[in-house]
């Protein structure tokens, strides 16, 4: 810390509340988008391929993915992948709810 700082202090009267629950509330989004998408594209090709296929899922393809079809974890992943949607386009009214109203 010593090179290119010439105090110890760090500047924070331009951090106001607001935009710190902005940016929590656009870093929590992110995770939830980031960590459900993959499961849930997973999910949603294994659903169509059960579909789309005459015999379903073949035995040989779910020995291959090591995963089988299941609903609740579908739901849940698409769940969570459209509320971290949710959040990252409405990130200012939700952290107008949070931030204190200054009379």
């Amino acid at each position: 810390m010593e090179k290119g700082f010439d105090t110890e202090n760090i500047d924070t009267k331009n951090l106001s509340t607001d935009g710190l629950f902005k940016f929590a509330i656009i870093v929590i989004g992110l995770l939830m988008v980031v960590n459900n998408i993959a499961q849930f594209l997973n999910f949603s090709y294994l659903a169509f391929k059960k579909q789309v296929s005459a015999n379903g899922l073949d035995e040989i393809d779910g020995m291959m993915l090591n995963q089988q079809l299941d609903y609740n974890w579908w739901i849940i992943s698409g769940l969570n992948v459209l509320i971290g949607l949710l959040l990252l386009t409405n990130y200012k009214p939700i952290s107008k709810l949070f931030a204190e109203k200054k009379t």
